[in-house]
């Protein structure tokens, strides 16, 4: 993964995480089960933090410090049943659209 594919899938769930902040993230469902609310406890600034700050690590050259924040954003993420493992593979493998809108065609 190069440091501009890291810096995108930061972008990528920065977009994401606001969008869904904007809609109201209970509004999609996976699995028939609603998608938990960011917003409560402030854990979608949380993560918006997370992902300006990725971006700033890797431009100061501290690649380890900002794979580690983007671990730790997917592993939230996946918890939250937001995007399943093998999505956020395909995110890491360049595979994925991460230029497209992330809730398009879903609300």
């Amino acid at each position: 993964m190069t440091n501009e594919k890291v810096k995108e899938v930061f972008r990528y769930y920065s977009k994401d995480i606001t969008h869904r902040v904007e809609v109201g993230s209970n509004v999609l469902c996976v699995d028939g089960d609603l998608f938990p609310d960011l917003t409560p406890v402030g854990g979608h600034k949380h993560m918006l933090y997370m992902c300006r700050m990725g971006i700033k690590f890797i431009e100061e050259g501290k690649i380890e410090k900002a794979m580690r924040w983007l671990g730790f954003i997917q592993g939230v993420l996946c918890q939250s049943r937001i995007y399943t493992i093998d999505e956020l593979k395909s995110h890491n493998k360049g595979d994925y659209y991460l230029n497209e809108d992330p809730l398009k065609g879903l609300i």
